[in-house]
């Protein structure tokens, strides 16, 4: 799914925070963004299942709530990108890496994901 300007540029502040963030914080670190349309913006992501509000904290005298990502910016830009162009990628990167430290990485993460498929495909706990 892809997402507006807005809820692109909320997004980017959500991934590169370390800590949930309100909207008074998001609209303090992009100040080109107003309280008002940070809130309409998160309310909208996380109907869209992006954010989760995960806390309550205090923003002056009144209650707000903070959120954080819960897609990853990795899961978000691969989910643009057609299957099939992504496989073509990924063959491309594989066949012209030559460094052996990141093709055992890489085929640590295959090999894992292709166990947990494998237990679940027999029943077994992940």
């Amino acid at each position: 799914m892809k997402l507006t300007g807005n809820e692109e540029k909320i997004m980017h502040i959500l991934w590169d925070s370390k800590k949930p963030l309100s909207s008074r914080e998001i609209s303090q670190i992009s100040p080109s963004l107003k309280k008002t349309v940070v809130q309409t913006v998160l309310r909208k992501l996380s109907e869209k299942k992006f954010v989760k509000a995960v806390g309550i904290t205090y923003s002056g005298s009144s209650i707000t709530r903070e959120f954080r990502p819960i897609v990853t910016e990795e899961e978000y830009f691969a989910s643009l990108i057609p299957q099939d162009i992504l496989n073509r990628v990924v063959s491309t990167f594989i066949s012209s890496e030559n460094d052996e430290e990141d093709i055992e990485n890489l085929y640590k993460i295959i090999k894992d994901k292709y166990n947990s498929l494998h237990d679940l495909k027999e029943g077994k706990d992940v």
